[in-house]
């Protein structure tokens, strides 16, 4: 059955490529959404697929050679009470990245700009690098700049929000990674009257400098480079520093990066990995939560909890370590008395006896 989904799946990708990408067919879309409907596109979106295995789950590989580069329909959201359209190109990050394809970027860039004129869409807007990747290119336009800025501005009201949960005033020292990236540059050009010290992704003789200087101290780390880079940095870490990590949705490579961490990190303890949903998967969401939680049992980590829908998928594959819901979990290890066991349906490979709390009434 799961076979036949994915063969309706693709099939519906290869239809919407040959019927709903034509640029007729975009242009009726955009009329009847704006005349017919009363509900006019706001954005575009384009994003790409984080792995090979979320693009073959929805597309035949024939279908992804054929239309590489080209951003196809992939559906629609509504956000703030305004509507957008999504689409998408096969195309994973590296290809993106490279410099042989940067023509190809700029190719989807003026593909973007002619679907938003059909479609009537007064905004574009790109996931992942592929902001930063058109810059770079020399495409950067007034949308472009626009989704720097605010995201900019985003991080920074996250980093005022992190000092007044700590207590911590606007002199605090600040490490700011990846800092000539993208967004981290147009950081540093709005926080000016922040402490900040920046350092790219391999900047490991200013990191030495910087720890030197502020060991012992409370210092706030912000993470906006390149993926699995925090974790280089976060092993020479001290007690206290707070890590604002800017990061995409957990995905499968992330969660399998940090539970190889968890696993290899030397400890007298129990390893216990707390995992969630893991968001915008599609049709790959129930089969890649169930990896995540073979991964855990594979790798030895002696707790699981999950937390959430996914989070549930989770720790039903994760059969060999001991797993628990998350509420569950906080339960145990707040209360202290345990005189009651706990069985509920919303255990999931639970014995009754590895649960308790005590008896409010008791």
């Amino acid at each position: 059955m799961s076979r036949l989904r994915w063969h309706f799946r693709c099939i519906a990708a290869v239809v919407s490529s040959y019927v709903l990408g034509t640029q007729t067919a975009l242009s009726v879309v955009g009329f009847v959404c704006r005349r017919m409907l009363g509900m006019p596109i706001a954005n575009v979106f384009l994003l790409y697929p984080a792995r090979k295995e979320y693009a073959d789950a929805l597309a035949y590989r024939w279908h992804q050679r054929r239309f590489g580069w080209q951003p196809g329909l992939v559906g629609f959201y509504r956000q703030a009470g305004r509507y957008g359209l999504i689409f998408g190109i096969p195309n994973l990050e590296d290809e993106i990245r490279a410099p042989e394809n940067a023509a190809r970027v700029l190719a989807v860039m003026s593909r973007m700009e002619a679907i938003q004129r059909r479609v009537g869409a007064p905004r574009k807007v790109f996931a992942g690098i592929l902001p930063s990747t058109l810059a770079r290119n020399g495409a950067e336009d007034e949308h472009l700049s626009q989704q720097r800025h605010l995201t900019a501005r985003a991080v920074l009201q996250a980093l005022d929000h992190v000092l007044e949960l700590n207590g911590l005033t606007r002199d605090v020292r600040i490490l700011v990674l990846g800092g000539r990236g993208y967004i981290a540059s147009e950081v540093i050009r709005l926080g000016g009257g922040l402490r900040i010290t920046s350092i790219d992704a391999d900047g490991w003789d200013e990191f030495r400098q910087f720890a030197e200087e502020c060991r012992g101290s409370a210092v706030v780390v912000l993470n906006l480079t390149k993926s699995g880079a925090l974790l280089d940095y976060a092993r020479e870490l001290w007690p206290g520093v707070i890590v604002l990590n800017d990061a995409y949705n957990a995905n499968p490579t992330s969660m399998d990066a940090a539970l190889r961490a968890l696993a290899q990190t030397a400890t007298a303890g129990r390893r216990i990995a707390v995992l969630g949903d893991m968001r915008e998967l599609g049709p790959y969401a129930g089969d890649a939560h169930a990896a995540v939680g073979r991964h855990a049992a594979e790798l030895g980590i002696d707790v699981v909890i999950g937390v959430g829908p996914g989070g549930r998928q989770i720790v039903d594959a994760a059969r060999g370590p001991q797993v628990h819901t998350a509420a569950l979990w906080i339960i145990k290890e707040i209360i202290s008395r345990c005189i009651q066991p706990v069985k509920s349906k919303s255990l999931l490979h639970l014995d009754p006896g590895m649960i308790w709390i005590e008896n409010p009434v008791g």
